[in-house]
């Protein structure tokens, strides 16, 4: 596979928590979940994009996914000195999304909402998700506009509703009633959905994050979409907004 474009971009905060991976036959998009606990457990710089970065350093493309992924946490959780004692969803999550490129197939893997979208030769477009984070969004979104509607709270006490709300959303973090997400457990990489299509079908493949795709809600459905012209023209669009996302993609030509 050839790389056409690719780029991670920081969104309106100060610091990008995306990541993306460039290796011999293996790509990837990793979103890193913006911490809503505190995020100086283990680091000043912020836990959330430091291990980041430890997971841009240690993901190898070695064996299958999964056990790639897995040994990359392994390794990555050393630097987290007594993790033990804190929740799952107090620590760093994030949603990836992997293309790895196999002798006549290729195998992608996808956790939570980052996309993969899939070009095929007779032009018809193939859109991959995870889409079970989506009802818990909705509540989280439904209980925040009730927060910014109630003009009983003064600003502090709507501040620290908001963030109440939001840690309350990230509670829900890989347990039944939640969703499945990446995070510093193994284990959690077992959510993810995995399968492998014909390298023979295949055009292009964008893989990105969901400041790619969210920004318009609008998901890849064209031949056009995946020429590089376009791709690097709608980033450029994105990227004039105010407010944005972090926003990261690779774009491949098989």
């Amino acid at each position: 596979m050839k790389v056409l474009s690719s780029n991670s971009y920081k969104g309106s905060r100060n610091y990008n928590a995306d990541i993306i991976g460039i290796l011999d036959g293996m790509y990837y998009v990793c979103d890193g979940s913006t911490a809503v606990f505190n995020d100086n457990k283990f680091f000043q710089t912020g836990d959330l994009l430091e291990y980041m970065k430890l997971l841009n350093k240690n993901i190898k493309n070695e064996t299958d996914i999964k056990s790639d992924l897995k040994k990359a946490i392994s390794l990555s959780n050393e630097k987290l000195v007594g993790m033990e004692k804190y929740q799952e969803y107090e620590l760093p999550t994030y949603t990836i999304a992997v293309v790895k490129d196999l002798e006549e197939r290729i195998e992608y893997y996808i956790l939570c909402d980052t996309l993969i979208s899939i070009l095929y030769k007779d032009g018809h477009v193939e859109n991959i998700q995870d889409k079970r984070i989506d009802s818990v969004k909705e509540v989280c979104r439904t209980k925040r506009r009730a927060i910014l509607a109630d003009s009983s709270l003064n600003e502090d006490e709507r501040k620290q509703e908001i963030i109440l709300n939001e840690q309350m959303t990230r509670m829900k973090v890989n347990v039944d009633d939640g969703f499945p997400v990446g995070s510093t457990k193994e284990e959690s990489i077992d959510a993810g959905y995995i399968g492998s299509i014909s390298k023979d079908l295949i055009d292009r493949i964008l893989i990105c994050s969901d400041g790619y795709y969210d920004s318009e809600e609008v998901l890849p459905s064209k031949k056009e979409e995946f020429d590089i012209l376009y791709v690097e023209n709608r980033v450029k669009e994105i990227l004039s907004h105010e407010k944005r996302d972090d926003l990261s993609y690779v774009l491949l030509e098989m």
